[in-house]
């Protein structure tokens, strides 16, 4: 999914491991019948009063679709 992104094509599998294991809040979606990752965020935060949100992507196969929560 990373080499999907304008943003984030290039980035290595080693950074990308080391960027997850340095972030304090990772969230991931997947599909429940396929087990493929179809969503992905990561968050920075001090866990008292600030959050940065980064890395928040859904999978092209995804997009603009009715799923879940928040139907069209």
């Amino acid at each position: 999914m990373f080499q999907a992104e304008w943003w984030t094509q290039g980035r290595e599998l080693d950074d990308v491991g080391i960027m997850v294991k340095n972030s304090d809040i990772i969230i991931g979606f997947s599909d429940v019948e396929t087990d493929e990752l179809i969503g992905f965020a990561r968050v920075l935060t001090d866990f008292i009063y600030k959050a940065l949100i980064l890395d928040v992507m859904v999978s092209k196969s995804y997009r603009d679709i009715s799923k879940g929560l928040f139907p069209k």
